[in-house]
Parts: structure tokens; sequence; C-alpha cells
């Protein structure tokens, strides 16, 4: 049995957002062959990505801000969701690092608890 969620999430980058997706292992529907139909609540969000079991995770930009909705059960969903929210940091501090021009990413490690440590750096 599927369980809907929603809820708002800091994410403001669509592109940023399909780089995360893609980094985690989700397809994003525009990017796939496949057909897919959809309930009401999906159908309406701006951006649609599956998992490998075909589980839904969804997100519509309201005031600049995206709502997250998904059909994964609680415990995926949390994981899932967890694990995109930190790629899409890592990818957007990249991304910023590198449109900014002040400063390079000098080193990035991921502990063992899952921490992701970047050391940024400015060259004077």
């Amino acid at each position: 049995m599927s369980h809907l969620s929603k809820v708002q999430v800091a994410i403001r980058d669509i592109d940023v957002l399909g780089e995360a997706l893609r980094a985690i292992g989700l397809r994003r529907i525009g990017e796939v062959a496949e057909n897919y139909e959809f309930a009401d609540t999906f159908n309406q969000c701006d951006v649609i990505a599956v998992n490998a079991v075909n589980r839904v995770m969804a997100f519509k930009f309201v005031d600049g801000e995206a709502e997250l909705h998904s059909n994964l059960e609680p415990g995926d969903f949390e994981k899932t969701r967890d694990e995109l929210l930190q790629k899409y940091a890592v990818l957007l501090l990249r991304k910023t690092v590198e449109q900014e021009g002040k400063f390079q990413v000098q080193e990035q490690e991921t502990l063992p608890d899952g921490t992701v440590r970047i050391k940024v750096g400015r060259w004077v």
C-alpha cells in the first residue's frame, strides 16, 4: 500500500534539483522514454521523478520554494528525502562557488556518518 506524503523543502534551483535526482538514482520524467500515468497530485507538479520500482517523488514550485510530494513508504521517503537534500546542498554549493569565481572547492570528503565536508579556499 502506498503512502502519500507532502512536505515543504528548501529547493529553489530546478537545474540543480535535476542533477541531484540523477545523482541519487532517480529518473526524471521527460528524460526517460517510458510513458507514465500519475495521480492528479503528481500531474500538477513541475518536476516528477521515479525510482527503480516506479515510486514517485514530485516537486511543485510555489512562491519560489518547492513542495515535495511522494508515494514512497514513510521510511524510504525520509531516507530518500534526506539523501536528496544533502546531494542538492552539495551541488548547489559547488555551482555557487563556480559562478562566483572568487573561491574554489579544494577538497570534498564523505565522513563515516554520511556527513559531507567541503573545503573551499580563496587564492589571493
